[in-house]
């Protein structure tokens, strides 16, 4: 028993003497690197991808661009009067007048004719160009609103129309009263009338072969002063 404690003592000793061999360093396990290879992997392929999606969304958008830079031309064209009508600064003076005079015009309407009426009412306005229509076969009867007074009444040949004016009801409402007839079958004219309020009737007559029973403007009644209206002689304070 003494004989093997001192066998292990000097084996023990001996392996601390001998040199030692040092252990080789193990490298590190690669699944933590393929790891992060396959997500630079995965990184790649998705940036590839959404670059060639930009690049397909640039081409269309090239293609927005041209047809948007088509149509802006195309209007361009109709704005600066190179297709359609010409522009104001083009237009000569008579141009100019026929233009203003046309689109003035106001013509019949079902609202004028309300209530199954054969007699148009217009609205009067300032500078409205009041169309007529007139023929030989009859003549047709014009009304101004309550307490209007004609004081320069229609300028038209009389060899070419029969025109009566009549001041009918009863004051401060009464009004004018105008019948108008051509005596020829076909054309058209521009012809004003004055009141003593001061407004301006223009019309537009146009004759054929059918033409309005009766036309009638309103508006608010205009009440003529009497022409001599005797003064209010009111006594003197006392004194």
């Amino acid at each position: 028993m003494y004989r093997q404690l001192v066998l292990l003592a000097a084996l023990a000793l001996g392996a601390c003497t001998l040199p030692q061999t040092p252990v080789p360093e193990l490298p590190t396990p690669p699944h933590a690197a393929a790891t992060d290879v396959e997500t630079l992997q995965a990184e790649v392929a998705w940036l590839r991808d959404h670059v060639a999606q930009q690049e397909s969304r640039m081409q269309e958008l090239d293609g927005w661009m041209a047809r948007l830079t088509r149509i802006e031309t195309v209007l361009a064209g109709f704005t600066n009067g190179r297709k359609g009508a010409k522009p104001s600064r083009d237009l000569t003076p008579a141009q100019v007048v026929a233009k203003a005079q046309r689109d003035s015009r106001v013509e019949p309407s079902e609202r004028g004719y309300l209530g199954r009426s054969a007699e148009q009412v217009y609205t009067w306005q300032p500078g409205g160009l009041y169309v007529i229509y007139l023929t030989a076969s009859h003549p047709t009867a014009l009304s101004l609103p309550p307490g209007e007074l004609a004081v320069i009444g229609l300028k038209l040949d009389p060899d070419l129309y029969d025109i009566e004016h009549k001041r009918v009801g009863q004051e401060p409402l009464a009004y004018e009263a105008i019948t108008v007839r051509p005596k020829f079958e076909k054309g058209e004219v521009d012809v004003p009338l004055w009141t003593k309020s001061g407004r301006r009737y223009l019309f537009h007559f146009v004759i054929g072969t059918w033409g309005m029973a009766a036309v009638t403007f309103e508006g608010t009644p205009v009440i003529q002063e009497p022409a001599h209206q005797q003064k209010l002689i009111l006594p003197k304070p006392p004194q």
